[in-house]
């Protein structure tokens, strides 16, 4: 397995143990925040500037190349407003952020 998704799954289950700690009223907080961060990653991920350079190496021609750009342009965007919903879920708690 790649070394990055051995440390992703590690920190994740560490921060999940950490979350079932917590009294149940502030569970519901720091599980959104949690989902904001990965969500914000998987956007940075998938943004434009990080997979161009890739999609630009792809062994296929330019029609396959474009499809693949939007495609991974619209999930980019898709990770985006997950992130936006995110952010309104917490805000709309009007409760202090851990």
């Amino acid at each position: 397995m790649d070394p990055l998704v051995e440390r992703l799954l590690r920190d994740t289950d560490r921060s999940l143990a950490r979350i079932e700690r917590l009294a149940p009223s502030k569970r519901l907080a720091h599980l959104l925040l949690l989902a904001l961060e990965r969500e914000q990653i998987a956007a940075v991920a998938y943004s434009e500037q990080m997979v161009v350079s890739r999609i630009g190496r792809l062994a296929v021609d330019d029609e396959a190349r474009t499809l693949v750009r939007r495609v991974v342009l619209w999930a980019q965007r898709d990770e985006s407003l997950h992130a936006q919903y995110l952010r309104g879920l917490l805000l709309q708690s009007r409760q202090p952020l851990p």
